[in-house]
């Protein structure tokens, strides 16, 4: 055969005629309605491995193919396609829980490539079963040592024949939920340098004409978002703003908690908020950007900025930060999206609102307090019950118990354990295994259990999940400081910060012992002061000995009032507190002869 004549197709015409559809009746879903290049992306790689070119299913193609790019696209530097492929596995996933749980084939796109796999869901009852009839995977490499999935031999091979009859009813798996989770509270975007607009009106308060959230199987938990841009007739401009949208589109993703839709008025997704981008030319090389953000169901105008001197050359591009900026202002921990929709809920919201009790679980990480603790796990019991698949709030549930354990916060009656945990964090994972917090969740309760192996295969998992998680690998940063390795713990939080710069203060505590395991007075000092605003018993500590070692004896005394008063079980017996948060001993005990020194209570006093 010549090098021009084309492919065998690797699959049969039955079998090509399930597959293709299967995809019709993906692609006939709202939510991918509602999602134009994700549908795109799918029918492509699909198409493309149904003709055998499955070879050519790279990150570059699909960016020139899909979305436009141009030859000069590295995947290397830009991230879309990879942060779309995950965006689209979660996609199918839910698909596939749900609507599609009856369907014979399953696709699935495998993390980190780009080929699908095609799943028979359950094997044709009268056919005699065999190896390989469950899995048909076209990139899959036989145990024998056969080729990969690219060669069309194998790809022909790793597909079953499918009998010649009408296909039955298949078994179904078990319902689940996506979303993502939240933050809460309040921002102030102090990063740019522009004003905003004089006429934007302040954040408005919650009516009682607000509609309650859609009970609708594609209405996530979590706040929704669409960013629109302004079209043009001029290349150039256009170029930019699509850079730009794609910038702050990944500062969503790596935010793990907001869900995108790209496109308003599907009649599914009840999008939440709008981001409108214009791009405008100043002259022959810049451009000004104009951003507004829009509460959609009542119209208002939440934020805007303008923002110039946008250089309209693409190479100049790659070091540009605000459009990452905005993202990051807009959908941050503690930012505008959830600041205003925290704003427009009822504060006893948790049956109706469950995004809201993911709000007060993250002020009471802010805030450590026993009302805080008991009410926003009262406000997660609720929303379970009314969505018994809130991933997000069996996570955070198990969270807050795992954090009780450690600080003792809600008082020495406390019915809640560790099993008690482990529970919440099970039902997390069983209801969104692709979901990055629930792994998180369940690796913090294994490592509080002991299970060393178990904390590292579940933070594993949520990295895998989505490897731009900053708060996941800020988790096993820390946990490697408890563990005394030094030097790997700083590298981990270090890159968690680099991604999200709000980690620093909570994890201020584990750059302050790295520091004073390597005797580094400036760094102690450093990472003391960041640890004085914290609400959290270790940080208070933190604070104290760097009180202590540079003489400041009011600040100190204060610091030892302020833990002795919020966490008096903890502070009455800090031995047994390191050791219920898994730290190494000989950490906990240099910590504690410097608190000892520096005029602290370590251990129970003898009665």
């Amino acid at each position: 055969m010549s090098e021009s004549s084309p492919q065998r197709p690797p699959f049969s015409e039955i079998e090509q005629q399930q597959i293709e559809s299967s995809l019709r009746d993906i692609l006939a879903q709202d939510d991918f309605k509602a999602s134009g290049r994700l549908s795109a992306f799918l029918k492509f790689i699909v198409t493309e491995t149904l003709e055998g070119r499955a070879d050519r299913l790279k990150a570059f193609s699909i960016a020139v193919t899909v979305y436009g790019r141009d030859d000069t696209f590295d995947p290397q530097a830009n991230s879309i396609v990879r942060v779309e492929a995950t965006r689209l596995r979660r996609m199918l996933e839910r698909y596939f829980r749900e609507n599609g749980r009856d369907a014979p084939i399953e696709i699935r796109i495998p993390k980190g490539r780009y080929v699908p796999e095609f799943i028979r869901r359950e094997p044709p009852d009268p056919a005699p079963s065999r190896a390989g009839l469950d899995d048909f995977r076209p990139d899959n490499r036989a145990s024998d040592g056969r080729p990969s999935g690219n060669d069309p031999a194998s790809l022909r091979r790793s597909f079953p024949p499918v009998p010649r009859r009408s296909i039955g009813l298949w078994s179904t798996l078990a319902a689940a939920a996506i979303l993502l989770t939240g933050l809460a509270v309040f921002v102030v975007w102090q990063q740019l340098d522009r004003a905003p607009e004089a006429n934007a009106p302040s954040l408005p308060r919650f009516a009682d004409t607000d509609l309650p959230e859609s009970t609708d199987s594609f209405r996530p938990v979590e706040p929704t978002i669409a960013v629109a841009l302004r079209e043009t007739t001029d290349p150039g401009l256009a170029r930019l703003g699509q850079r730009i949208k794609d910038s702050i589109e990944h500062e969503f993703e790596r935010a793990d908690d907001i869900s995108i839709i790209e496109r308003i008025g599907n009649g599914a997704t009840r999008v939440d908020y709008r981001v409108d981008l214009a791009v405008e030319a100043s002259n022959s090389s810049v451009a000004t950007l104009r951003v507004r953000v829009t509460h959609v169901a009542s119209g208002e105008l939440i934020w805007s900025r303008n923002l110039r001197d946008f250089a309209l050359d693409p190479k100049s591009f790659d070091g540009e930060r605000r459009p990452s900026d905005i993202g990051l202002a807009i959908s941050r921990p503690y930012g505008l999206i959830f600041s205003d929709y925290r704003n427009r809920t009822r504060p006893d919201s948790g049956a109706r609102r469950p995004f809201y009790c993911v709000i007060k679980a993250f002020e009471y990480f802010q805030d450590r307090t026993q009302t805080n603790f008991r009410d926003t796990l009262s406000c997660l019991d609720i929303a379970l019950v009314t969505r018994p698949d809130f991933a997000t709030g069996a996570a955070l549930r198990a969270m807050l118990i795992a954090d009780d354990y450690v600080t003792k916060v809600n008082g020495p009656d406390s019915s809640y354990t560790l099993a008690d945990a482990m529970v919440s964090a099970r039902r997390a994972v069983a209801s969104d295994s692709q979901h990055t917090r629930p792994h998180v969740a369940m690796a913090l309760v294994q490592f509080l259990m002991g299970n060393q192996q178990g904390f590292e295969e579940s933070i594993q998992k949520a990295i895998d999940l989505n490897p731009i998680a900053a708060y996941a690998l800020a988790q096993r940063g820390a946990v490697h400081i408890l563990m005394g390795q030094i030097s790997e713990g700083l590298s981990l939080l270090n890159a968690a910060i680099a991604q999200n710069e709000l980690l620093r203060d909570d994890y201020s505590f584990y750059f302050f012992v790295a520091a004073l395991m390597n005797d580094d007075r400036n760094e102690m000092q450093t990472w003391g002061r960041a640890s004085a605003t914290s609400r959290h018993p270790y940080a208070l500590l933190a604070s104290i000995l760097a009180a202590h070692r540079r003489g400041d004896i009011a600040a100190k005394q204060e610091l030892k009032n302020a833990l002795e008063r919020s966490f008096p079980l903890f502070a009455g017996d800090l031995r047994s507190g390191f050791e219920r948060m898994g730290m190494q001993s000989a950490i906990a005990d240099r910590l504690l002869s410097e608190l000892s020194e520096a005029g602290v209570e370590t251990d129970t006093p003898d009665k």
